[in-house]
């Protein structure tokens, strides 16, 4: 795999000036796929304009602490992505990484119990020894369940907050963001579901996409601030 990446070939989803310099931070492989992620430099850099190059994005990173859901980063090509929550403990400032309509990604800033919700969209489950059943997320993160995995559906979100974990199926009247496909970054209530296919009320046009496109924010209202 090359270590170098140009801007011309970035992804679309990245907020850069495609022809200031020729090459970009090439992010290690991490918990997002390069659409729905932004390395570091680029989130401290570009977006959030707290650095005007990559050498002081790394002084930043060496000497205060910034945190991605909690865990602190030290590298500038760690990929930080879509619902990720990045928080500043020295300003008690956070940031939640979304997508916005022209599909690019942004940071939000957030404040108070939002900064400890995570919401995670569930891509796979895999029966375990024993009878449990491990989830696997969207970005890269895995729960154990018990009982309650019968009640779980790929497609469903599992809020992570200070207080447990929170289930927002993937059901008629659910909250959902668009995260991929021409309708991009818009917000509205689901309206119907068949197998592949979903209907989504949007204001008052309703849209049809795909069911991968859909990403649970609540149930009837999002659980987020967007």
């Amino acid at each position: 795999m090359s270590r170098h990446l140009k801007r011309l070939t970035a992804p679309r989803t990245w907020p850069i000036a495609p022809k200031t310099t020729k090459f970009v931070t090439r992010p290690q492989p991490g918990a997002h796929a390069f659409r729905n992620g932004v390395p570091m430099s680029i989130l401290l850099r570009d977006m959030l304009g707290l650095a005007r190059t990559t050498r002081e994005v790394k002084y930043i990173l060496r000497t205060q602490e910034v945190l991605v859901n909690g865990r602190r980063v030290r590298r500038p090509d760690v990929l930080v992505g879509l619902m990720d929550v990045v928080t500043f403990p020295s300003t008690k400032t956070s940031y939640r990484i979304l997508i916005n309509e022209l599909e690019k990604l942004y940071a939000l800033p957030i404040t108070g119990k939002e900064a400890t919700c995570t919401p995670s969209k569930v891509i796979s489950k895999r029966l375990l020894p024993g009878g449990k059943m491990q989830l696997g997320f969207h970005n890269s993160r895995t729960l154990i369940v018990e009982k309650e995995a019968e009640k779980v559906h790929v497609g469903d979100t599992m809020l992570f907050t200070a207080q447990g974990v929170n289930h927002l199926p993937l059901e008629k009247g659910a909250a959902v963001l668009l995260t991929a496909g021409s309708h991009v970054g818009k917000c509205g209530s689901l309206k119907s579901l068949s197998t592949n296919i979903a209907e989504v009320t949007v204001g008052n046009e309703c849209i049809t996409t795909t069911k991968h496109n859909l990403f649970v924010i609540g149930k009837g209202k999002p659980e987020i601030k967007l």
